[in-house]
């Protein structure tokens, strides 16, 4: 399980990937406030304003990861002349 969502969160190198990291927490996020909004009341609510900022951050690290993965290029391999 931990081999599994640490390559879900890597970028093609390897490496941690922020723009996934981000993402994912904000997805979190934003299903915990689905859920608390539907048992609290309205006026306990988590404010509209706030899920829509978490929104737009998902979103944005969405669209970053995607344009990531597509615009990576691997460099060619120098020959060594020994």
């Amino acid at each position: 399980m931990k081999k599994f969502v640490k390559s879900m969160l890597s970028d093609e190198r390897g490496a941690w990937s922020h723009k996934r990291v981000i993402g994912f927490l904000c997805s979190i996020v934003l299903c915990t406030s689905l859920i608390i909004t539907s048992i609290v009341p309205k006026e306990y609510a988590p404010p509209a304003g706030l899920i829509d900022a978490v929104l737009t951050l998902a979103c944005i690290c969405v669209v970053g990861t995607t344009i990531d993965k597509f615009s990576f290029k691997e460099k060619p391999k120098e020959e060594t002349n020994a």
